[in-house]
């Protein structure tokens, strides 16, 4: 009969052996891209609504001095942080690529991805704007930046943070989606606006395709989680064991 540390250990190697872990590590891997494009959103976003509400507070945290290259600095910022996002978009896409051809390729599932991200990304006119705008600020420039506000009211904040569309159209690189999108912006293309929306889209696709592997993988996946909750029984009871050995040492 096995011991409790001899039955934990077999417990740990069958796991290292499952499918199931093999697969979690993948999905956890993608889990992290989600998070740096999530975490890189909530900068931009945040930033953005502050400036819109209390413009002051964020050239303090800034360290912006009054005056047109104050200003010039805070626009600045707002490029740096629409650059990571648009760079992390990319990221999480080409992982979720990576995933997809690595696993599931040559399964039953290809034709519903396939169909799935024609629908979401290659027929969307922002996706593709998206796409092409990350392009733009990797191989041209950072995309310029503007702000409104209104000079007659108290208010602190800014009325709106929004990308110049006449520059944006200076680039020949557009593809034929973006240029749709682009034909349907007004002067100013709201950039608060721009990325809820493309990040509401992302999020969407990403939850369908998490719930699809889960799905797939749904056997393997359990027997992880089987395995896992029993090696933590053990442990416990291992744990609780030598408790009680060194309690009984002391008597």
């Amino acid at each position: 009969m096995m011991s409790l540390s001899e039955e934990l250990s077999a417990i740990n190697d069958k796991i290292k052996d499952t499918e199931g872990l093999r697969v979690y590590k993948k999905i956890q891997a993608l889990h992290s891209s989600k998070y740096v494009f999530e975490k890189n959103h909530e900068d931009l976003f945040q930033t953005i609504n502050l400036a819109m509400v209390d413009y002051e507070m964020v050239k303090k945290s800034l360290k912006i001095r009054n005056g047109e290259k104050g200003f010039n600095s805070f626009l600045y910022e707002i490029g740096r942080l629409l650059h990571n996002y648009l760079s992390s978009a990319k990221t999480l896409i080409d992982h979720t690529r990576k995933l997809f051809q690595d696993e599931y390729k040559k399964s039953t599932f290809a034709e519903e991805y396939e169909k799935k991200i024609k629908e979401a990304f290659t027929e969307s006119p922002l996706a593709r704007f998206i796409q092409d705008l990350r392009n733009y600020s990797l191989h041209r420039e950072i995309p310029i930046s503007g702000v409104s506000y209104d000079i007659a009211s108290d208010d602190k904040g800014l009325k709106e943070i929004y990308l110049v569309k006449k520059s944006l159209l200076e680039w020949d690189g557009w593809t034929k989606k973006s240029k749709e999108y682009l034909k349907k912006c007004k002067k100013n293309i709201d950039l608060n606006q721009l990325i809820i929306e493309y990040t509401k889209q992302i999020k969407e696709f990403q939850e369908w395709f998490q719930k699809k592997q889960k799905d797939i993988h749904r056997e393997d996946l359990d027997e992880l989680y089987s395995l896992n909750q029993k090696g933590k029984y053990i442990h416990q009871k291992l744990i609780k064991k030598i408790e009680e050995q060194i309690q009984e040492k002391k008597k």
